[in-house]
């Protein structure tokens, strides 16, 4: 995914920022000894944030491939050149910084539970609910 959105950033023209989230989620919901549900999702998308006379403009579009990439980009420009049309802006140059990259993981660094571990578990927490 890194490759892909340097591949975009060599298309700013100016000052601008891409971004790539991700969010990963596990559900197990579990009632009176019967598990309900046990469900696992993968949401992302990208974001965008493009300079352009003094305005930024920002746009989020769910999905990571080329084409989502690059609507977020195209739609942060067209937000900058609105606010920079509807205000009237100076053009103003912003300081020169070098390029920054950073990936933020904040998931546990112990390896994750199977499917049938997290169920003996949420079995477990609801013996210890159901004896008290």
């Amino acid at each position: 995914m890194l490759g892909r959105l340097e591949r975009h950033a060599k298309s700013l023209d100016g000052y601008g920022e891409l971004r790539w989230h991700a969010n990963h989620s596990v559900r197990l919901t579990m009632r009176k000894g019967t598990l309900l549900q046990n469900t696992e999702a993968h949401e992302g998308g990208v974001s965008a944030r493009c300079y352009r006379s003094g305005a930024f403009g920002f746009a989020s579009v769910p999905g990571d491939n080329d084409s989502a990439i690059a609507a977020a980009l195209a739609e942060a420009r067209g937000n900058a050149a609105l606010y920079e049309r509807a205000v009237g802006v100076q053009a103003a140059t912003l300081p020169q910084t070098p390029p920054g990259a950073g990936i933020y993981d904040y998931r546990s660094r112990r390896p994750p539970l199977s499917a049938s571990e997290r169920i003996d578990l949420l079995r477990g927490l609801n013996d210890s609910i159901t004896q008290k």
